[in-house]
């Protein structure tokens, strides 16, 4: 096979003693584990080429992905740039050339790595007395510019022709996209990544998430190193809530989707900034996207996350398909509705507008079809009772909820319920 000729796996299995404590201490001893680092030096610096995680259920599938296709998270050097929630690149082994939250060359100046994590190696103190993780680096890329990694997975923005060229020789600011990779398939890492979270997830029974990371071959015609690190059951985010959804859900739920993005159970949203179909105006969407502005940026000075909810597609560019927000007019939506019907006659968007915050966030992202057949999706408000409506302003109405919402999202499925929250609202003040 083409990967196993191109690719060398090394796997470290470490060897776990249980150590037991004795009506003696004096005569316990202390064992000290010595683990081999992947990666390579490069001038003072040691750090593998790239680094990363892979999970084996993606909750947040993009285009004609599906759940089982997995999700990776991958950077430059040291997994502590993953780890921490830094800088990295994410992408489905199956489809890494599908990443939506890098569809303009400013989502690649801004959203691709910037500093990464490697080990010093060299101009230590004669006396070795230095403090924890001392020796660790956050190194800048552009700092790293001629080291062979940089130069292996970097490409460069060119201003004159506002576009991003797959390689590191030529002028411009160069940004992480790993293109050699997940564009070239030199060498075909996400396939094998792709292979060993099926293989993984079929030998435990259970989806699973993996460590992983990789050297440069020394030449050219080497094989690359592989290292698989770490590889455990993947753990269940919806737990320990639960994210079933029963028939009684549904039949009582203000919202049904059978297209949802995210896993697990929020009951933190009280506010709901909703647009009813009835109320949209192609040529008066921008009037809209000013009042949800206004209303996220008082939620947001309150700390208080909300249910966004209206017609078409948030984010459009074109105005009769949904309303122009930008990331910063709903920066504290909890839950995002997209909403479907005769009279709206946009393709769901998937999220791909604000595609990297909603990941990096975990935030719903929510399709109400409601001319498809059989699939029972609705959102409706009529379920809440003796509401008090808000003095609100032209387009957006914001009601408030005495308890919160329980919004109910099954990733495996893509499917998600709204329910509850108390039939008495408070009056909001415009």
């Amino acid at each position: 096979m083409k990967t196993k000729r191109l690719m060398k796996l090394s796997g470290c299995i470490n060897n776990y003693r249980h150590c037991y404590t004795s009506a003696l201490p004096l005569d316990d001893s202390m064992a000290v584990i010595v683990q081999e680092l992947g990666g390579k030096e490069y001038g003072d610096y040691f750090y593998p080429a790239l680094s990363g995680t892979a999970q084996s259920s993606n909750f947040y599938p993009f285009s004609h992905m599906s759940t089982e296709d997995g999700v990776v998270h991958m950077a430059l050097g040291l997994g502590r740039t993953v780890a921490e929630g830094g800088k990295s690149l994410r992408f489905c082994p199956r489809y890494p050339k599908i990443t939506p939250q890098l569809s303009t060359a400013k989502d690649f100046l801004t959203r691709t790595q910037e500093r990464f994590y490697a080990l010093k190696t060299r101009g230590y103190p004669e006396s070795l007395h230095f403090s924890t993780r001392s020796n660790l680096e956050h190194w800048s890329i552009a700092d790293a510019l001629e080291d062979p990694p940089v130069k292996a997975f970097a490409s460069t923005y060119v201003p004159g022709e506002d576009r991003i060229r797959d390689t590191w020789y030529c002028q411009g600011p160069k940004m992480m996209t790993f293109a050699r990779v997940l564009k070239y398939d030199d060498p075909p890492m996400a396939g094998l990544i792709a292979d060993l979270l099926s293989l993984g997830k079929e030998g435990m029974g259970m989806p699973v998430e993996m460590e992983f990371a990789a050297n440069l071959p020394e030449r050219e015609a080497d094989p690359w190193e592989f290292f698989i690190l770490q590889i455990r059951p993947m753990a269940d985010p919806g737990e320990p809530s639960g994210t079933d959804i029963s028939l009684e859900d549904e039949e009582n739920a203000l919202c049904v989707s059978s297209t949802a993005l995210g896993h697990g159970t929020l009951e933190s949203i009280r506010d709901i900034v909703y647009v009813e179909p009835g109320r949209f105006q192609g040529n008066k969407t921008r009037e809209m996207a000013l009042e949800i502005s206004q209303i996220n940026n008082r939620l947001a000075r309150e700390n208080l996350p909300f249910l966004l909810a209206g017609p078409g597609r948030w984010g459009s560019s074109d105005p009769w398909l949904g309303i122009p927000v930008a990331w910063s007019d709903i920066s504290n939506a909890g839950a995002i509705v997209e909403i479907r019907n005769d009279s709206i006659h946009a393709d769901p968007s998937g999220g791909s507008h604000f595609f990297h915050n909603i990941t990096a966030m975990g935030i719903p992202y929510i399709t109400v079809n409601e001319t498809g057949k059989g699939f029972g999706d609705r959102f409706s408000l009529a379920g809440l009772k003796g509401q008090t409506m808000d003095q609100g302003t032209q387009f957006i109405k914001h009601l408030r909820l005495k308890t919160p919402l329980t919004v109910k999202l099954d990733g495996k499925h893509s499917r998600c319920v709204i329910m509850g929250g108390s039939t008495k609202i408070d009056t909001i003040a415009a």
